[in-house]
């Protein structure tokens, strides 16, 4: 019996290592985007809370010199803020585009795993007629009258 050799193995094993790599390239990108969502979300909560202050200080007269910096300092925060989105923005593109290579290193993959897997199934049939081709030739060859 002949063992099963897979002439396209060695490309498999590069496929599947692109793939890995390529998982590997898309969860970094993931974590990065994120880290990126988790900044944004603390610059907008913090200017959530800096107006929730303001409204309390406009409230009291004898604070009112503070208003002036506070707008000064939400409009830093917002430019940091609309920073961050373009960032979050980049970061999502970046995302889609790792996903985008690892299907496509997934979808290679598995052309060549199906292919292995119909000529390993090719492979099985022929060994089982051969087999069965030897125990008739056997038999024929034991019962009275064959060759």
């Amino acid at each position: 019996m002949k063992p099963f050799r897979f002439r396209l193995q060695k490309l498999l094993r590069l496929r599947e290592a692109r793939e890995e790599q390529r998982l590997s390239k898309f969860g970094a990108q993931q974590r990065i985007l994120d880290s990126e969502r988790t900044k944004l979300g603390l610059f907008e909560g913090e200017a959530l809370n800096q107006l929730h202050e303001m409204s309390v200080v406009v409230a009291r007269p004898f604070r009112a010199w503070m208003h002036g910096a506070n707008d000064k300092y939400l409009g830093r925060l917002q430019r940091v803020i609309d920073f961050q989105r373009d960032q979050t923005r980049q970061q999502e593109f970046k995302v889609e585009q790792s996903r985008q290579e690892y299907l496509k290193a997934k979808q290679e993959t598995g052309a060549l795993e199906k292919l292995r897997e119909h000529q390993l199934e090719n492979w099985r049939v022929e060994e089982r007629l051969d087999e069965q081709k030897v125990l008739d030739d056997t038999r024929a060859l034991r019962e009275p009258g064959g060759e």
